[in-house]
C-alpha cells in the first residue's frame, strides 16, 4: 500500500525540474507530462522510510545532526504528538520515518514507533540534478 502523504520541492527551470516526495497515487493525480520534470518516489520501505519531508530534501544522509545516524530525532516532540508516542519512537532502535504523525501513517505497520525524516536517502541524486541543472544555465 502507498502511503497517502505528499510532500513535494521542486526545482524548476526551462531547462529541467525535479519532484521530490511523491509517492504513486499522488503522481498520477498531478503528473505533468514534461521531459524536464522528473519524479521520485518517497515510499521507500526497504529503508523504512514513509515519506519525505520538506525539511529533508536538502540534508544528506551522513549529517552528523540531521542524518542517518545523527544525533537528532524529531518524533512529534513539537507538533503537539502524545507524550508516551514521543517517548517510544526516541527509545527506538530502527524507527520509520517519513512526514506522518497522528493518523496519517499509511503504509507503516500499526504501533510501530515514527519519526520524522530529516535527511534525502537520494540525495547523491539530487546534487547530480542540480550539477545537470547549474551546467545547462551556466553563462
Amino acid at each position: 500500500m502507498w502511503p497517502s502523504t505528499v510532500t513535494t520541492s521542486r526545482i524548476v527551470s526551462p531547462i529541467r525540474a525535479a519532484g521530490w516526495g511523491f509517492t504513486a497515487a499522488t503522481r498520477k493525480r498531478v503528473l505533468i507530462r514534461d521531459a524536464r520534470i522528473s519524479y521520485s518516489n518517497s515510499f521507500l520501505p526497504g529503508q523504512r522510510i514513509a515519506g519525505f519531508s520538506h525539511l529533508s530534501v536538502h540534508i544528506a544522509p551522513a549529517n552528523a545532526h540531521y542524518g542517518t545516524h545523527g544525533d537528532y530525532r524529531s518524533c512529534g516532540q513539537a507538533s503537539g504528538e502524545r507524550a508516551e508516542v514521543v517517548a517510544r519512537c526516541l527509545d527506538a532502535t530502527n524507527p520509520w520515518r517519513g512526514e506522518v504523525f497522528g493518523d496519517n501513517r499509511a503504509g507503516i505497520p500499526d504501533g510501530t514507533p515514527v519519526a520524522r525524516l530529516t535527511y534525502n536517502p537520494r540525495f547523491d541524486e539530487l546534487l547530480e540534478q542540480v550539477d545537470e541543472f547549474l551546467s545547462a544555465n551556466s553563462f
